[in-house]
């Protein structure tokens, strides 16, 4: 009992130092890079020129918005994973498309049509509002 008692209490030390290390605001401002210190998907989205709107809440880079970010997106949008696709005047179908985030990429590309499927509750309620904040219709 004394054993998990100590582990938990260096874990919730560990997320509270993590909490700390967050930048207070970034609200529509790019933060310099001396300033971020995170790890991860979130630092990489920053130093990529990801900014993140505290007002509505949602990643924002050029003409894509995400509720959450997730590495994915940064492979999509950032390292460019789907470029040698031609999705222009095309039918898409992604299955298993998690958050919306490569549907999202075909929609902006100038796919005729994308068909997201997502078994995932979590997932597809996120790719939902994804959809939302991306003004894309069903």
């Amino acid at each position: 009992m004394w054993f998990w008692l100590m582990i938990i209490t260096m874990v919730m030390s560990q997320i509270t130092t993590a909490w700390r290390m967050l930048p207070p605001t970034m609200n529509k401002v790019r933060v310099p890079i001396e300033e971020v210190r995170l790890r991860g998907s979130l630092g990489i989205a920053v130093k990529n020129g990801w900014i993140y709107d505290m007002v509505g809440r949602f990643w924002l880079r050029g003409n894509a918005r995400f509720r959450h970010m997730h590495g994915t997106i940064i492979g999509i949008f950032h390292y460019g994973e789907y470029e040698p696709l031609s999705v222009e005047g095309r039918v898409v179908v992604d299955i298993g498309a998690f958050v919306g985030d490569s549907a999202m990429h075909f929609a902006l590309r100038s796919a005729r049509r994308v068909v997201a499927i997502e078994p995932h509750p979590g997932a597809y309620a996120e790719m939902l509002d994804n959809i939302r904040l991306n003004n894309m219709g069903a």
